[in-house]
């Protein structure tokens, strides 16, 4: 096995979760103190959280590679064969292209639903519901697309 991937991984895990623990932090100090009011913390405590997730990532692939090398040689090989890498670049640009269609209509959505005749009729929070579409329908693309690309190619 190559030390260098169990270092690079190491080396990234850690800063990741260097990184994650600032903006955690940062946020809550934020929220407590409120230096600018005009900055909502829970976003910069947010953000901290998705990096201390991809950094715990990290730390699992690292134990991985050290604990059984000749696996973490397969996963590296295999992570670069060309056909795992088409099916990525297939199931990312179908997410891609959904994501970029439910943008659209959520613009489209919120223009007519912020008219203000229909605003008043109509009392549910309209961003938050198609923001939220925006972040689980790309995904699951990605990942029927993964499955699908697998079994076909």
């Amino acid at each position: 096995m190559n030390k260098s991937i169990t270092t690079a991984q190491a080396r990234m895990a850690l800063t990741l979760f260097v990184l994650g623990g600032v903006c955690v932090l940062t946020g809550i100090a934020f929220d407590a103190f409120t230096f600018f009011p005009a900055i909502n913390g829970k976003i910069i405590t947010g953000i901290g959280v998705l990096l201390g997730g991809v950094s715990f990532a990290y730390i699992v692939r690292y134990l991985a590679f050290r604990k059984d090398p000749t696996t973490a040689l397969r996963m590296e090989i295999s992570e670069r064969d060309e056909r795992t890498l088409s099916i990525r670049r297939r199931a990312g640009n179908n997410a891609f292209i959904t994501a970029m269609i439910l943008s659209g209509l959520t613009l489209i959505i919120y223009s007519l639903v912020s008219y203000p005749i229909l605003a008043e009729q109509i009392n549910f929070d309209w961003v938050w519901l198609m923001l939220a579409v925006q972040v689980i329908v790309p995904m699951l693309v990605y990942i029927i697309g993964l499955v699908h690309y697998h079994d076909t190619m």
